[in-house]
């Protein structure tokens, strides 16, 4: 069939600075997030497997341009989250960072909908990867 075929732009991942700026590609039906971002982006920030990191959900990333309820686009907070290769390494509500099946990098959340508790859309949202303490200690 034809359902896939409608591709939002899809941007490149964009290192900022010690961050990923990653775009949604899309997101199931468990609320699993895919970024466009691959493992090689984050290791690429100095982000390695077992490290934290925040995830900072783009301002204005409503897809519509609305703005939510309330009217508060601006502002939003980081939300910590760890570099995982499984579900059962979560922590309750904890956000997690994970490889997928096709190489590319999914926010989730074990048993839990990652696109709820971050407040993503769909594809189009942008979300911020990177400037926690990465995967070692800071002076």
């Amino acid at each position: 069939g034809t359902e896939g075929t409608v591709r939002h732009e899809i941007g490149p991942a964009r290192p900022e600075g010690p961050e990923v700026v990653s775009s949604v590609v899309w997101i199931d039906r468990f609320g699993n997030v895919q970024l466009s971002a691959g493992p090689a982006e984050l290791t690429g920030i100095g982000l390695t497997v077992g490290g934290s990191t925040l995830v900072t959900v783009e301002d204005g990333a409503s897809a519509t341009g609305e703005a939510p309820e309330g009217g508060v686009v601006r502002g939003r907070p980081p939300v910590p989250g760890r570099w995982v290769t499984a579900f059962g390494q979560l922590g309750a509500g904890e956000l997690g960072v994970m490889e997928d099946a096709n190489g590319q990098m999914s926010l989730v959340l074990d048993r839990a909908s990652a696109a709820e508790a971050l407040g993503l859309r769909g594809p189009g949202d942008w979300v911020r990867i990177g400037g926690g303490a990465g995967g070692g200690a800071r002076a």
